[in-house]
């Protein structure tokens, strides 16, 4: 595969069962190039953070992976990607809203503290050396009813308009460029310092729930090179936490 700027090359789908799914098999099948965007209409089998879906009405939300070339990350800060990622989702997003944006770790996108977007990303790996990584988004654009156990909104909730799904993904890829370009310069600074500052909850005093525990006092301290979440106690002790394995309680 050759190396584009993101967004050169953008396939559009009516219907697939995932677009991540999809950009796999290109990736496998084809010399599609880095940068390729795969955009579809609805998914059958969408898919979120560990196992879960991502399910979302036809024509309503932006759904869609990029194809990147990630070769030149050192394996150990690929959680670099994910704040990128969520910095070029949060920075679109704040152009389009006029309310606080924030990124929840690690690397949902919530204004005013409902979901609007999340972010999945599966890299494909050679001797243990990172080859290339699939970048998956789901938008809450145009969608007004939510059958759901957690808060979520829309672009359309939020400015009671209707919105071109190809002006708000131009949007993205236009922040998607200039992050990727910051991550490929190794300008992990701008990348960390942003992160931290529209991280929700950081170095604010909160309830968090870990599994099979009560809840307890903590504030978000720092998020490891590994991308894990490090939560201090009131009694000033640090513990990290992966993906699932503690939960804000509102």
């Amino acid at each position: 595969m050759s190396s584009n700027l993101i967004g050169n090359n953008i396939v559009r789908l009516n219907s697939v069962d995932s677009t991540n799914n999809y950009a796999a098999k290109m990736i496998n099948q084809t010399n599609i190039p880095f940068g390729t965007v795969i955009m579809s209409h609805f998914q059958t089998s969408g898919k979120g953070q560990r196992a879960s879906n991502w399910i979302s009405p036809k024509a309503t939300n932006l759904l869609f992976s990029v194809i990147l070339d990630t070769s030149f990350i050192n394996p150990l800060d690929i959680f670099q990607l994910s704040k990128a990622i969520s910095l070029s989702l949060k920075m679109a997003v704040s152009e389009l809203v006029s309310k606080k944006v924030s990124i929840k770790w690690p690397n949902d996108i919530l204004v005013d503290g409902c979901k609007i977007a999340g972010i999945l990303i599966e890299n494909q790996w050679a001797y243990n050396k990172l080859k290339s990584s699939i970048v998956g988004v789901g938008l809450n654009v145009n969608q007004t009813d939510f059958n759901s156990s957690f808060s979520a909104t829309s672009l359309k909730m939020l400015s009671n308009k209707n919105y071109l799904l190809d002006d708000v993904l131009n949007l993205i890829i236009k922040y998607l460029n200039i992050y990727f370009e910051y991550l490929r310069n190794c300008d992990n600074r701008i990348i960390n310092e942003e992160y931290f500052k529209y991280l929700f909850k950081y170095n604010e005093w909160s309830n968090y729930k870990t599994n099979g525990s009560f809840p307890f006092l903590g504030r978000i301290t720092s998020v490891s090179r590994e991308g894990l979440i490090e939560i201090q106690k009131k009694d000033g002790s640090l513990t990290s936490y992966d993906l699932k394995e503690i939960s804000y309680v509102l």
